[in-house]
């Protein structure tokens, strides 16, 4: 699987251009229309957070957009940190996960993976147990799928990463990525 690249889109153009966005769903969807942005408008001098390389090619207006010569578009740096772990033996493997959480005391809870299931989205910096995790990639016994929907920081208090434009945060109870959504705030893991 190819690396996925992170950019931010800046606008140097003396009128207001639009950043059309292809979109991915969360599993649940909020009724609230506060959801993900399906775009971006940018007035001079304005840029985007950042956002996967990919839900910008193929979206409504990319090519127009890319050909100016006023629209910078910059590769962000980000190193993933969420995955998936699949199981390839015959057998359950548990791994235990901590949330980093400093707020709160660190609570352990076990991630089990059946014979040939995914895990939920973790967080790979709340694994306990590194080693036994290490040791059952190299035995092939399991092996680890990056999220690449799962980005670089919004930079707002508290988040971790971002899920298209959204902040996210780490769930207190499971250690996976969640993000906020209606009003009052409601969580909901991604």
């Amino acid at each position: 699987m190819s690396e996925l690249r992170y950019v931010k889109v800046t606008n140097h153009c003396e009128e207001t251009v639009e950043v059309y966005l292809r979109r991915a769903r969360a599993k649940k969807e909020s009724s609230s229309t506060r959801g993900r942005p399906s775009k971006y408008t940018l007035r001079p001098d304005q840029e985007t957070p950042p956002l996967a390389h990919h839900l910008l090619i193929g979206a409504k207006g990319w090519k127009s957009l890319k050909a100016r010569e006023c629209i910078e578009i910059v590769e962000v740096p980000y190193e993933w940190r969420f995955g998936q772990i699949v199981n390839t033996s015959e057998q359950p493997v548990s791994i235990d996960v901590a949330p980093a959480i400093e707020a709160r005391r660190r609570e352990k809870t076990t991630v089990t993976v059946g014979p040939h299931k995914r895990s939920r989205i973790v967080d790979l910096k709340s694994v306990t147990q590194r080693r036994k995790l290490g040791r059952l990639v190299r035995e092939k016994k399991v092996s680890i799928e990056p999220n690449y929907l799962i980005g670089p920081t919004t930079g707002r208090k508290g988040a971790v990463a971002s899920y298209v434009g959204e902040s996210v945060y780490i769930c207190y109870e499971c250690g996976g990525p969640i993000i906020f959504r209606g009003s009052p705030p409601t969580p909901i893991h991604i």
